[in-house]
């Protein structure tokens, strides 16, 4: 097919808006689309070649898989490496343990699917996840094996005509699944899952089989570069992390990729595609992979080295964008050009010894459980105690923080009173549940009623702010609960949203005319950055030292909370607050025994929730 720049800028388009949406630049807060306009283009061109080359009689699968190995791979091995490196000298045993399998599922590229089976409320923060960024590519690469194969079957039973009704169906179907999955609530399945993704790809393959036809008239092809250009830069802006996505938020992008390569070669002196044609926005659309591949683990360690620097996020911007170049000029394109491994042979061999080695070293960092030998045994024990798998395994009745209502007979096992306790509700998100192992160290014999799902204020007047299992949450709280005789305190904790204070004390009299003993706990004090990811980057240091690092990232916002609660509860409210029990001249972050008492950003391991609730009485 014959080559358009246009398509190269409209990959600088997508890798920019990632880019600086990874660099937390405001004014993208919706970048993260640049991944969906990724898919269009690459349905679009990959299926246009294949049919095209099919229909010639020239294509072949070794000649396909050929071409994708010098595009994909050559560029690839240095940045896997590279995280390798780092991971080695910054990750404790149980993260490097977590990067070795991921290492060795983007060396398979199928890590889109690893990344989902280690989805939950409390995995490791993606902020530090060096090959997160890799599902993408594996959700492309997955298309590339199943497509091809497909298309040869249908073009040989049936024609191009079979193809065009397979690749309708199969949009329909993955669309409207996406769609379904994400009104559901299940957004990280929409996002990783590879065939509620494939409608994007398909998306593009529609536009080169001719279902979506091209423009035929210069107006029509000014009409689809603006509108299309408009429909992609919109969600750019005006997306933020809050949009539920994908599904179909992601039809506006999407579409607009595809109105823009619908525009085809026609009249090329309109602004919007002298643009997106541009010799320098082209340029950065040639090492658009390159610098998709680089930026991300460059700015996670920007985050761990320099956490707080915006100066070290632009720093390492730049930084990708120079190694970019240099994988465009000393790799992709001597690769790409056959001036180096010229024999199919030879590249197939070296894919095989570069994915075999990836694997071996991946294997290697699970097999030894994260090296845990290059630390000392006292970072290796604080690490252990800051260990998710550690803290969650310690996190009693879990379930009713990451599934109820869904979770089957949650009345039983979750919010079931006991006529010969005493009963005390808990209610809230995480930052509830998480008080769940103090309270049972301290009331052995009281019945706990679990009101609390992660991420969750269950506050009526947030209306259709709230996720549809937490707003079957707060509707039978405030509508069908009908044991509040049997209810002898309640518990209230949220995390420090700006209104949530407000808007629980509004809600307050409602528990109040209920139950004689309301208790609203305090926020808990947040740190940016969080003190896992502070004692990464400061394994050398002291306890004591990496606590009052940890103690400047402390977030103002967390008092501002504190101090609207002391203002404004009412007085027949009782306040417990965090502050006051754990917090002098700074927040106490460890025991003595060096035990932590948080293992991310805020929420607390056993330790900390015995600890912040040692002066509680109920």
């Amino acid at each position: 097919m014959q080559y358009r720049p246009e398509i190269d800028g409209l990959r600088a388009l997508a890798v920019t808006s990632v880019v600086l949406f990874h660099a937390d630049t405001s004014f993208f807060s919706g970048g993260y689309v640049g991944v969906d306009i990724f898919f269009v283009i690459s349905g679009f061109l990959i299926t246009k070649i294949i049919l095209g080359e099919m229909v010639a009689g020239e294509f072949t699968f070794a000649s396909f898989y050929e071409r994708r190995i010098r595009r994909l791979l050559p560029p690839a091995i240095p940045v896997f490496l590279f995280c390798l490196v780092t991971a080695l000298f910054l990750y404790q045993p149980e993260q490097f343990e977590e990067f070795s399998r991921s290492l060795i599922a983007a060396a398979a590229f199928v890590s889109n699917w690893l990344f989902l089976a280690e989805a939950d409320y409390f995995a490791e923060a993606a902020e530090i996840k060096l090959l997160l960024h890799t599902w993408s590519l594996a959700v492309e690469e997955q298309f590339y094996l199943i497509f091809p194969v497909a298309a040869l079957l249908m073009m040989r039973a049936r024609g191009v005509g079979l193809v065009r009704n397979v690749l309708i169906g199969v949009f329909v179907l993955s669309f409207g699944a996406s769609v379904w999955v994400v009104q559901n609530g299940m957004e990280v399945q929409a996002f990783y899952n590879s065939f509620l993704r494939f409608w994007e790809l398909m998306l593009g393959a529609l536009l080169a089989v001719g279902v979506i036809p091209e423009a035929r008239k210069n107006w029509q092809a000014i009409a689809l570069r603006v509108v299309g250009a408009a429909a992609m830069l919109c969600p750019v802006f005006l997306y933020t992390e809050n949009t539920a996505f994908p599904g179909l938020s992601a039809l506006l992008p999407t579409a607009g990729a595809a109105a823009f390569i619908a525009a085809g070669g026609l009249l090329r002196k309109d602004p919007v595609y002298g643009f997106f044609a541009a010799a320098p926005v082209v340029f950065i659309g040639k090492i658009s992979y390159a610098l998709y591949l680089w930026h991300w683990p460059l700015l996670i360690l920007a985050r761990l080295l320099a956490p707080g620097s915006s100066l070290a996020l632009w720093a390492s911007i730049a930084a990708a964008t120079v190694l970019s170049i240099l994988s465009y000029y000393v790799l992709e394109q001597p690769f790409r050009r056959r001036k180096v491994m010229v024999s199919r042979q030879a590249i197939y061999r070296f894919m095989l010894a570069s994915t075999g080695v990836l694997v071996v070293l991946g294997g290697t960092g699970i097999a030894m459980k994260g090296i845990p030998a290059r630390f000392d045994q006292e970072v290796v024990n604080t690490a252990f105690f800051l260990s998710r798998d550690r803290t969650v395994a310690q996190w009693e009745k879990l379930e009713c923080a990451q599934r109820m209502p869904s979770l089957p007979n949650y009345k039983s096992i979750c919010i079931a009173t006991e006529p010969d306790k005493k009963n005390v509700m808990l209610i809230g998100d995480s930052h509830a549940q998480h008080l769940y192992p103090g309270l049972k160290t301290h009331f052995p014999d009281v019945n706990f009623v679990l009101f609390t799902i992660g991420s969750c204020r269950p506050l009526p007047q947030l209306g259709d702010q709230l996720k549809d299992d937490c707003r079957q949450m707060a509707q039978y709280v405030f509508e069908e609960f009908d044991a509040w005789d049997e209810i002898d305190t309640v518990i209230v904790s949220f995390r420090s949203h700006a209104d949530s204070a407000a808007l629980l004390v509004e809600k307050l009299p409602f528990f109040t005319q209920r139950v004689g003993d309301v208790v609203v706990i305090g926020p808990f004090p947040e740190y940016s950055p969080p003190l896992n990811e502070v004692f990464m980057a400061n394994t050398d240091k002291r306890l004591r030292e990496i606590q009052s690092l940890v103690n400047e990232g402390q977030q103002a916002r967390t008092m501002t909370k504190e101090t609207y609660y002391r203002e404004n509860l009412p007085e027949n409210v009782r306040y417990y607050s965090i502050f006051e029990n754990n917090c002098d001249r700074e927040c106490d972050l460890f025991d003595r025994e060096g035990h932590p008492f948080v293992f991310d950003y805020g929420h607390v391991t056993l330790e900390g929730s015995v600890h912040y609730l040692r002066n509680l009485r109920l």
